[in-house]
C-alpha cells in the first residue's frame, strides 16, 4: 500500500518506513571500508542493515616510540619512530630513522640504547667542551651508568626495554637535548645531561 506521502512498510509507521528505506539506499550506495563488514539481523518489522564495530584507532607514536616485530623463524626486528638528539636525526644500521629502518635482533631480552658520541676538549684535566659527533640507536644489555662519568666521551640514553620478546617500558617520549659537564675532580670525565624539547603550542 502506498500513499501520497511514500509507501507504507508492513508493521510500521510511515516514519520508520522512510527510515529504513533511507537506511538501505544509504547504505547501499556507501562505499565501506575493507575493514568493517555489514550484516542483516532480522526484525519483525522487516530488515534492519548494520554495521560491525569500526577498529580502535591506531595508537600515536612519539618520537623514539620503539616497536619489535616478531617474524617467522624466530626472527625479530626492531623499529624506532622518527626523533631528534640535539636537533639531529640518530641513524639505525647506518640510515637516519626519519627514513624509519629496522634492525633484526636476537635477543631475548633487549635493552634499546640512544648511543651518543661526543669529541671532549680537556683542559687542564678538565672536560671544557663537548660536541656531538654520532648518534646512533643500538640493542645491549643492561648498561652500569649509563650517562657516566667517563673520559670516552659515550653515553647512552635508555629508549625502551623488552622482555621475553614482550615491551615493558618506553622512558624517552620526546626529542632530547644532550650535553656533558666536566666533573671538577681532576680526573678529565665528562657526565652527560639530558633534558626533554617541550614544544609551545
Amino acid at each position: 500500500m502506498s500513499s501520497a506521502q511514500g509507501p507504507q512498510y508492513p508493521g510500521t509507521h510511515h516514519k520508520f518506513g522512510e527510515e529504513a528505506r533511507f537506511r538501505e539506499n544509504t547504505v547501499a550506495q556507501t562505499p565501506l571500508p575493507t575493514r568493517h563488514r555489514m550484516f542483516t539481523k532480522p526484525l519483525p518489522a522487516g530488515r534492519v542493515l548494520e554495521l560491525a564495530p569500526a577498529p580502535p584507532p591506531p595508537r600515536p607514536r612519539h618520537p623514539f616510540y620503539v616497536r619489535r616485530y616478531r617474524l617467522r623463524h624466530n626472527r625479530n626486528i626492531i623499529q624506532v619512530a622518527p626523533g631528534t638528539i640535539n636537533g639531529i636525526y640518530p641513524t639505525l644500521e647506518g640510515i637516519p630513522i626519519s627514513e624509519e629502518p629496522h634492525l633484526e635482533v636476537d635477543l631475548f631480552d633487549c635493552w634499546v640504547y640512544l648511543k651518543l658520541k661526543f669529541s671532549l676538549l680537556v683542559v687542564h684535566d678538565h672536560v671544557n667542551n663537548a660536541t656531538l659527533t654520532s648518534a646512533t640507536i643500538v640493542t645491549d644489555a643492561q648498561i652500569n651508568q649509563p650517562y657516566g662519568p667517563n673520559n670516552t666521551g659515550e653515553y647512552y640514553i635508555l629508549l625502551a626495554v623488552f622482555k621475553n620478546y614482550q615491551l615493558v617500558g618506553q622512558t624517552t617520549v620526546t626529542n632530547l637535548v644532550g650535553e656533558v659537564t666536566g666533573i671538577p675532580d681532576g680526573s678529565a670525565r665528562g657526565r652527560l645531561e639530558v633534558n626533554a624539547v617541550v614544544s609551545v603550542v
